[in-house]
């Protein structure tokens, strides 16, 4: 008999165990179908959320996590990634590891790089310089627009009582070592000389017409040593490539000026898209026939080359001697004469590139990077 109750002791607690048992397996099913897509989106994501650089002598890989944002602007400074969105700047040190991070907010963020330095600044906002070991400088602003040279000379536009605008200039070593004040003209666009010794602005202002003016400031006199009026063309940038040359944006094409101001060459195209300078040419994309080209000048004005661009164009980079293109799953580097260097296909999910100064192309997803040919 006691052997019989123990027997029925021990089946009712199986019973209870097994029911106990599917009641938590069948909670945990219903909770992960309820979860499943905030698991998908966030906790999974995370996982695959990795910035991944391939170094060309190694040929190994490094990992690096961060938010995948379809907002976010690279950029590249001493073989290094610094990443800006509207409330963060973070710059990753080679083994992918944050070396500085900092909280903005910013609502029209811009990112350039120079050498060790990144300049992040919010259009009407502030201004961040910064290398990896921290801020190197912080304005409240407001800052319209900021340019950083080659030798990290810094150029800012900003805004003074009395005046249209303010243009600073602040040394490598990152001190304010000259301040120019425009009384009559909107100051659009501001540039160093790499040497330090000039500084170039293009302004706007409307009397009656509008008009445009191109001033030189040598960085040793208060007042200018040349201002140039262009009554008829409206100019949106200043590039200063080097010490002898400088290059106007215009509604009406490029102007290839000396470091005087005298005109070298009038590339003539009113269709210009977008352009980027290098050390070494200017690039501009044009909307010629009913399609895209990439033109590539040398500043002295002499048409280097002329590309296609092929339908679905994502992308466009360019640095030193070399261009690149991001279309139709593909990517094609071209030299400044527009030959073919590299080439890489079968890329189904990159979004943007840069060029590196040796050719190579990063490569950028929305949550990774990696290094390309």
């Amino acid at each position: 008999m006691v052997k019989r109750k123990s027997r029925a002791f021990f089946g009712l607690f199986n019973v209870f165990f097994y029911a106990a048992l599917f009641v938590v397996v069948l909670a945990a099913v219903i909770l992960f179908v309820v979860f499943r897509d905030k698991l998908t989106d966030d906790t999974l994501r995370s996982w695959r959320n990795a910035l991944s650089f391939t170094s060309k002598d190694k040929q190994v890989s490094d990992t690096i996590m961060l938010d995948a944002d379809p907002r976010n602007q690279y950029g590249l400074f001493d073989g290094k990634v610094a990443v800006l969105t509207s409330s963060r700047l973070v710059l990753y040190n080679v083994s992918g590891e944050e070396a500085y991070a900092k909280a903005v907010s910013f609502e029209i963020p811009v990112i350039s790089t120079s050498g060790k330095e990144v300049l992040a600044y919010d259009r009407g906002g502030e201004l961040l310089l910064a290398d990896k070991n921290g801020a190197l400088l912080e304005l409240d602003g407001p800052v319209y627009t900021a340019r950083l040279n080659a030798r990290q000379w810094l150029s800012v536009v900003t805004q003074e009582s009395g005046y249209k605008n303010v243009v600073e200039v602040y040394n490598p070593k990152v001190k304010l070592v000259y301040r120019w004040k425009s009384a009559s003209h909107y100051v659009l666009d501001a540039a160093v000389s790499p040497d330090g010794r000039r500084l170039a602005t293009v302004s706007v202002t409307q009397d009656t017409e509008l008009s445009s003016r191109l001033t030189l400031c040598d960085l040793g006199k208060e007042e200018p040593v040349a201002e140039i009026d262009y009554e008829d063309n409206m100019i949106f940038a200043v590039i200063y490539p080097d010490n002898d040359h400088i290059c106007l944006v215009t509604e009406q094409g490029v102007l290839f000026l000396t470091e005087q101001g005298e005109l070298i060459e009038n590339c003539d195209s009113s269709s210009i898209l977008r352009f980027w300078p290098t050390s070494d040419f200017l690039l501009l994309r044009c909307a010629r026939g009913g399609g895209e080209e990439l033109l590539s000048y040398s500043y002295d004005g002499e048409e280097l080359a002329v590309v296609s661009l092929p339908g679905g164009t994502l992308d466009i980079a360019a640095n030193e001697s070399f261009f690149s293109v991001l279309a139709e799953k593909r990517i094609i580097i071209y030299n400044s004469q527009g030959e073919i260097t590299g080439e890489t296909d079968n890329l189904f999910d990159v979004r943007s590139i840069l060029q590196e100064k040796d050719g190579t192309v990063v490569q950028f997803t929305i949550d990774s990077a990696r290094i390309g040919p």
